[in-house]
């Protein structure tokens, strides 16, 4: 019984380190997300992506993104809309943020990166 009681908090250790390691892994598993609306690295692909339809924008300047909003948001796929700012007016920029991962194994989903892409939905002039 004493035996016990002096090996009871190594016990109690092992077992919260046990505890803290399966929720490190499970928070990872299911919790891993695409990226926000507002995430730079999103803002970029975005930015490119209007750069290589330069007819949605008239041929104007960007100047700034702002008022990020996120619609809806699954799985596989987050709708966003944000208003870019050009020297030509104010645009409301409808996009989606999409999961390219597909089906994962265990490992893969733990340890890969969360590839995505971005699709434009609409672009439409608000304000001049």
């Amino acid at each position: 019984m004493t035996e016990f009681r002096n090996k009871a908090p190594w016990y109690g250790l092992l077992i919260f380190i046990v505890l803290v390691v399966v929720s490190a892994i499970v928070h990872t598993y299911y919790f891993r997300d695409l990226p926000k609306c507002r995430d730079e690295n999103i803002q970029i692909l975005l930015n490119n992506k209007l750069r290589n339809n330069e007819q949605l924008l008239n041929n104007s300047q960007t100047l700034a993104f702002g008022q990020f909003q996120e619609k809806s948001h699954n799985a596989v796929q987050r709708d966003c809309s944000a208003e870019l700012l050009t020297n030509a007016g104010t645009y409301l920029i409808l996009y989606r943020v999409i999961n390219d991962s597909g089906e994962q194994s265990f490992f893969q989903r733990l340890f890969a990166p969360v590839d995505f892409s971005i699709s434009l939905e609409s672009v439409k002039l608000i304000k001049q």
